[in-house]
């Protein structure tokens, strides 16, 4: 069984998250980490794609106020830039979101369907994206369940 485990807000060490694993599981079944130890060097892609579902209607942010999801599409591909801060370590940054937001759209059922571009300039995690779209502080927009779809070159 390979299982993958990720955070976007967290460094994650690996001994630590099975230690955190083997403490919930049944007798017997123990999670070990592992490296991938194939010979063959896949080579990086130069830009990657990670499409997301993000439910507004289902978040706790909710209030009536997703409403008009086209309309804040609408009002964000109109703009030539989208600039948000970024703290890193205690640093903080000025990063246009803009260039890093490949498409985006109404998914229906009170949710939206984007895309986010890996590899031009610094990444933008989804929430990030979703602050910005909505005008919602970085603290409610990762109260909004997000999914990720798929990832693909």
């Amino acid at each position: 069984m390979k299982m993958e485990l990720a955070s976007g807000d967290e460094p994650l060490d690996i001994q630590e998250v099975c230690a955190r694993l083997n403490r919930q599981v049944p007798a017997g079944l123990k999670f070990t980490p592992s490296v991938d130890a194939s010979l063959k060097s896949a080579e990086p892609s130069a830009m990657m794609f990670t499409e997301y579902r993000a439910f507004l209607k289902a978040s706790p942010v909710d209030k009536g106020g997703f409403e008009d999801i086209d309309g804040f599409i609408r009002e964000f591909k109109a703009k030539e830039s989208c600039i948000i801060q970024v703290i890193k370590e205690d640093k903080v940054t000025q990063v246009d979101i803009k260039p890093s937001v490949a498409d985006i759209a109404d998914a229906g059922d009170g949710s939206v369907r984007f895309v986010l571009r890996k590899g031009v300039g610094p990444q933008v995690r989804p929430h990030d994206a979703l602050a910005a779209l909505f005008n919602l502080s970085k603290q409610d927009a990762s109260l909004i369940p997000v999914l990720k779809m798929k990832s693909f070159n």
